[in-house]
This record gives C-alpha cells, structure tokens and sequence, in this order.
C-alpha cells in the first residue's frame, strides 16, 4: 500500500486523529494498544499549555495511505519520547520500523551529557516492536505504565467517612480550592511558595471531553476540596478513563480515594459506560486500583536509546 507522511497542519487533522484513536481502540478488542482520545485531548490541553507550554503544531505526524485513512500517528508525550499509534490492520515489521526511525529522526533530544536520547513506548506483549527496538540499539528500562481495566458492573458500595462530601465539581472558590488539593496531592514534598496557583485548571476545563458532574471531588468537614477523580467519558467506546485521581497528603488512608474511584465507577456506569480504564506508574498506584478492582492490566514499557 501507498502512504505518504505528513505532518500536523489544522485543526480538522486534530479531530481525524481522534476518530483514528477510536478505531485502533475498538480493532484492538477493546484493550488499550493506542492512545484514547481522552488521553489526547488531556496531552494536548493540560499537558502541553499547563506542564510545557507548548501548542501541538510542531508535535505531531502522522501516516496516511492513499485513500486518506490515517494508518499511524507519532508524537511525544513528554519532552524526550515517542508515542506510536499504529492501527492494528497495518502493523507490519516494515512499517513499523519506519515509524520508528523518523520518531529518531524528529522526536530525539539531547541530555545533558549531549548524548542523543529517545525513549520509546510498547507494550509487554508486542513481540513485533520490541524485536525491532532492540534490533536498533534500544534497550528495556525499568519504567512502565499498568494500564488497568475495570468492567462496570456490581460496583461495590461507597462509605463516606463522618462528615466528609461526595459532590461534583463546582465553579468559583471550588476551583481555587481543587487546584490546591491537586498541589498537595502530588506535589507533597515541595515548599508551599513554589505553587503557581489555580489558573491551569481553566485549560482542563476546556478539553473537549471534560464534564464538571465526572469530576468527582471530595469536601473535608471544613468545606475544603481535598481529594478528587476526574472521568473522561467516551460515549462512542462507552469507556470512562480516570485522569487524574488524588488526595490532599493529610488525608490520607481514610477511605478518600476509595469512594471517589467508586462514585466515579457508579457515574460512569449510570451514563451508558461499560469499561472502565486508570495508568498507574508506581507501586503505591498499582496496589490502590488493584484494591478497587482494577485487576486486569496491560504492561507498557519505555525503551531507551542514546548515541
């Protein structure tokens, strides 16, 4: 088959890569091989304005065949990697490899030794991509995703600990309070003076697949935000993925982060959702959505080169 490269160009390319996400997902039997589309819109509106502040532009390529179908996509997730999409139905060691060597060509950075360094993800189980990167002087690190599953059925019940509140998202003060609880939350070792207040959540908001009534929070007996799970649902995949999911650090081992993982769970279930989906990076995150429920899991590594 015919294809040619092209890079991001306008917004309609934005929404076709969208749809390209959704068909890789369901041709996968509904496992995560690919990127969602809720994970790109939360890349592209929190990620990159929020964490680098950076526009997608100059991010982004893809391949398209003759007939104008997307075959694959590439971009970065952080500043010195590779995210590769390819679907399912083109998957073949030639192509692949291609992908691969413009994703060193374009996507390569130099550390701070000025080697050349690249950092490519796959999956556990893809014998054919991970051939191919230690064919090319890749090598496995010790960094992976879990990505986890939940099917949304005989969600257990949620106990709210005395005196706390189980709510949506709300608007004003709510959002100034929210941003803080997400500060503490994963930023717990960092002096308070360093925070940058409450302004990036303005750009969360603003994903296409963000709603106020998922973004689920939870109020101290004090009237503070101090844990939240926010939901992207998908209607047309009929999944809801949870990013991202915390607790004030002085709150901790209460129950917090059960109920809202759970109330998530129920809201999801409510609105048509049948799968449930949460990445987990570290071991404290494995064993917490494990003990929700989410014990099916995907393993996605980060391969490494540097020349």
């Amino acid at each position: 088959m015919l294809y040619k490269l092209k890079k991001f160009g306008c917004e309609d390319d934005f929404w076709r890569i969208r749809t390209f996400l959704r068909e890789c997902f369901l041709s996968s039997n509904k496992r995560k091989k690919s990127w969602l589309p809720a994970e790109l819109d939360y890349w592209r509106w929190h990620v990159n304005r929020n964490c680098f502040e950076r526009e997608i532009d100059d991010l982004i390529w893809f391949w398209e065949s003759d007939a104008g179908e997307i075959m694959a996509v590439m971009h970065p997730a952080g500043r010195r990697d590779a995210v590769i999409d390819i679907h399912p139905n083109y998957k073949t060691v030639k192509f692949e490899a291609e992908i691969i060597e413009t994703a060193l060509q374009y996507l390569s950075k130099k550390n701070d030794k000025g080697e050349n360094i690249l950092y490519i993800w796959s999956h556990r189980d893809d014998k054919l991509r991970n051939e191919i990167l230690q064919s090319k002087g890749f090598e496995r690190q010790d960094i992976n995703t879990r990505e986890r599953y939940y099917v949304l059925s005989n969600i257990p019940q949620i106990k709210i600990p005395k005196g706390f509140i189980l709510r949506s998202q709300g608007s004003g003060d709510d959002v100034v309070s929210r941003s803080w609880a997400s500060w503490t939350a994963f930023h717990p070792d960092e002096p308070d003076e360093k925070y940058e207040g409450w302004e990036w959540f303005k750009n969360l908001q603003n994903a296409p697949l963000y709603r106020r009534d998922l973004d689920v929070v939870m109020e101290s007996p004090e009237g503070k935000v101090v844990g939240f799970a926010t939901v992207w649902f998908d209607d047309y995949l009929r999944t809801a993925l949870f990013e991202p999911v915390g607790i004030d650090k002085d709150f901790h081992r209460q129950g917090l982060g059960r109920a809202l993982m759970l109330e998530g769970l129920r809201r999801s279930a409510e609105i048509g959702a049948t799968l449930a989906i949460v990445v987990s990076e570290e071991e404290p995150a494995h064993q917490f959505y494990q003990s929700v429920g989410f014990t099916d899991y995907d393993i996605c590594d980060a391969w490494l080169k540097s020349w």
